[in-house]
């Protein structure tokens, strides 16, 4: 890396003031979002080349979102002066190759998620050893060779609050940095959220399940049997194609993925003295701290600060829309254009 951790941390608020900030952000959620909503075949193995094209068109579409050109972008260097009175000019060529690091912190992110969210205070389980079997007997029936197991197993793990937590984080909760916080990373790939019967998509499904399915091994000793995530998620892909055939045949899971896409926040307008800005309600989810991985603190009723329980999360409030849409959506996000698409062979090594 040519910057050092001083100069990151001013070339951070170079880009929040400048007008590369923007296009940045927009093109650092669209890239992930691209892994998230399960659109590659494997998300958890992603040739070079194709990371490099997915960065590049995500940086296009953001900036025609913006309605800014490259060349606008690149009269406007980002220019870090140094202690010695140097100056560094950070462009494009290296801020590309900080798109992975995002990758990196939102995976890491969801896998925290989910290790807080298998606690009591989630209902996963009703103690410490009945949490232990659960996960051991979760991570027994995915690494087996037994379609039947593993469609059990995504069957359990979708009903949990847990999954509901992960969905949220991933996908459902509002982006502070997008829109003035109306957007969701859900909202930049309306198509890829449900089906036209209003189910959450098996992309989103396979790919939640794969990393819900790597932190619970983070929870037991070392096993050097346990399937790796490019291992398992075509496993979890096969299960779950079958499911999605057959509808009728898994009723309690599609119970369950019909309600997810409604997954909500309301959101409220906040005046203080010097600022306004957002504030949201979070009516299903407990929004776990991925850090102390223990659920959001809420003022009650009572004027009363305390830990957010599962009694204060309300039923999803299922919302009927066509398969192009997501509940709920308040920021609306043109589909990609074929006029952002660069061949992938512009992007392989000859």
């Amino acid at each position: 890396d040519i910057l050092d951790k001083g100069q990151k941390l001013l070339l951070k608020a170079l880009l929040a003031a400048s007008p590369w900030g923007r296009s940045i952000k927009l093109a650092k959620y669209l890239f992930i979002g691209h892994f998230l909503v399960g659109i590659p075949v494997n998300p958890f193995i992603i040739p070079e080349p194709v990371s490099r094209q997915l960065v590049t068109t995500s940086f296009l579409r953001a900036l025609r979102f913006n309605e800014k050109t490259y060349d606008e972008l690149s009269n406007e260097p980002l220019t870090i002066t140094n202690d010695d009175g140097s100056e560094t000019v950070v462009g494009w060529s290296y801020l590309r190759n900080r798109f992975l690091d995002f990758y990196i912190d939102i995976t890491s992110e969801l896998r925290k998620i989910t290790r807080g969210s298998t606690s009591t205070l989630a209902g996963f389980a009703a103690n410490e050893d009945e949490k232990m079997q659960l996960i051991c007997r979760l991570i027994i029936a995915l690494n087996s060779d037994n379609k039947k197991l593993i469609q059990e197993a995504i069957s359990d793990m979708i009903r949990t609050q847990a999954f509901k937590e992960a969905l949220w984080v991933a996908l459902m909760r509002p982006i502070v940095e997008v829109a003035e916080g109306t957007a969701r990373l859900a909202d930049l790939y309306p198509d890829a959220i449900q089906t036209w019967t209003g189910y959450l998509r098996k992309g989103v499904v396979g790919v939640l399940t794969t990393l819900m399915y790597q932190a619970f091994t983070l929870q037991i000793p070392s096993d050097s049997t346990n399937l790796k995530a490019p291992d398992l998620h075509p496993r979890i892909m096969a299960a779950l194609d079958e499911m999605y055939l057959h509808p009728d045949r898994y009723v309690s899971f599609f119970k369950v993925a019909r309600e997810l896409p409604s997954l909500q926040f309301s959101p409220s307008f906040r005046i203080s003295l010097h600022s306004s800005s957002f504030i949201f309600r979070e009516t299903n989810v407990l929004v776990m701290d991925p850090k102390h991985r223990l659920p959001k603190y809420i003022v009650d009723n009572k004027r009363v600060r305390r830990m957010k329980t599962l009694k204060d999360l309300e039923p999803i409030d299922i919302a009927f829309t066509s398969d192009l849409e997501v509940p709920h959506a308040r920021f609306i996000f043109p589909v990609p254009s074929s006029g952002v698409e660069l061949p992938l062979s512009y992007f392989s090594k000859t």
